[in-house]
């Protein structure tokens, strides 16, 4: 037969004293204990609130962020776990810390917002494993909340874009502004509960060489405050919604003479005057901004082109991009040929002199009309035109 439990209503049980005046006596010490003043802050840190003014837990909070770098800071020595990174879950957070009236913190105060005492565990992970960490605040179908945010450390940042599908909204992270490697290994500081895949951020309970301190979160936040006060919890936003800006593997800002062949990575034209043609070859990509060319320019079969505030005096031609072709507010002195972009395309605000061709080229071995062989295929748009 299985075991099993049923609570029960205890009714005219008579007060034993003595335990009773061992439970005021220690509501007494807890009460003046909690008095004790740990630092002060200068202003409010707290969680974050739905406009209703519930709290919010899928939403970056200061007071998130803020523990993730009282965590960091007491992990980050070599003794003390070598941490890079700190991870902060939201339903850890328990209440907000408030300036008023004078500032000051008290023990209390801190133990109201951090009353758990998990441990604090580092463990190394790879960079491909903290992207799939940022992948699980969306939390899985059935859970109690379909987002859980996490508070993370000053120094490590993220974006993403929510509408993409699961398991690939996060479109890059950075760590003291270089890219984190998916290969390499980063020390990441997190509470016993996310170490042991709480909240469904089943990855944190993977990682290796985990190392403690002895101290758990709330007497690190304690220790923080003794070390650091007053404090100025940091109220930049550590996430932010879109897609990472291109590195450009090579950036021309003066004036170019002569041809200008890319023939791999991404080359930049930043503010660039290019006297002669530019030619953009297989798998290269080229980006312009606020650019000058003076000759034609050609991509065929490139990752990408981007011509944003450029002039092209002479023909553009585009062919078999397999990223973005984004031409906008550009002026092309010359006709234009798009075909077989497949990335897509966007051409918007430009003025062009001269016919715009787009669509896709023939097939080979297919025949044309008579009345369209010798022509490019596509559809001629008479200029000067605006698109």
């Amino acid at each position: 037969m299985g075991a099993g439990s049923n609570l029960v209503d205890v009714v005219g049980v008579p007060e034993n004293p003595a335990v009773a005046k061992l439970v005021a006596d220690a509501k007494a010490r807890a009460t003046e204990l909690g008095k004790q003043p740990l630092g002060s802050i200068t202003g409010d840190i707290r969680r974050a609130y739905t406009a209703s003014g519930n709290e919010d837990r899928g939403k970056e909070s200061a007071l998130g962020n803020f523990i993730a770098d009282v965590q960091l800071a007491g992990t980050a020595p070599a003794g003390r776990g070598g941490a890079q990174i700190a991870f902060m879950n939201p339903g850890g957070l328990r209440a907000d810390l408030v300036h008023a009236p004078d500032g000051v913190v008290t023990y209390a105060e801190a133990f109201a917002v951090q009353p758990f005492a998990n441990d604090v565990v580092t463990k190394s992970y790879t960079g491909a494993q903290i992207k799939q960490v940022l992948e699980e605040q969306w939390q899985p179908a059935g859970a109690s909340r379909p987002l859980l945010w996490l508070g993370v450390s000053k120094g490590f940042r993220y974006m993403y874009l929510p509408e993409n599908p699961a398991g690939s909204r996060i479109t890059g992270m950075w760590l003291s502004d270089k890219p984190i490697d998916p290969a390499a290994t980063y020390r990441v500081t997190v509470n016993s509960f996310l170490a042991s895949g709480g909240d469904n951020f089943r990855t944190l309970a993977g990682g290796t060489n985990p190392a403690t301190t002895g101290n758990n979160d709330l007497t690190m936040l304690v220790d923080y405050f003794a070390a650091n006060s007053p404090i100025t919890a940091d109220p930049a936003p550590r996430s932010s919604i879109g897609v990472p800006a291109p590195v450009c593997d090579k950036t021309i800002t003066g004036t170019h003479v002569g041809p200008l062949v890319v023939s791999s990575g991404l080359t930049c034209l930043d503010g660039a005057t290019v006297v002669g043609p530019v030619v953009v070859r297989a798998g290269a990509s080229l980006q312009a901004t606020g650019a000058r060319i003076t000759g034609p320019v050609a991509a065929t079969r490139p990752e990408s082109v981007t011509l944003t505030d450029t002039r092209v005096t002479g023909s553009l031609s585009i062919s078999g991009a397999t990223d973005a072709v984004v031409i906008e507010n550009t002026q092309v002195t010359g006709p234009i040929a798009l075909y077989n972009n497949t990335g897509g395309v966007t051409v918007a605000g430009n003025t062009i002199t001269g016919p715009l061709l787009h669509g896709q080229h023939p097939r080979a071995g297919e025949r044309r009309p008579p009345e369209h062989r010798g022509r490019p295929q596509g559809r001629p748009v008479p200029g000067p035109v605006r698109v």
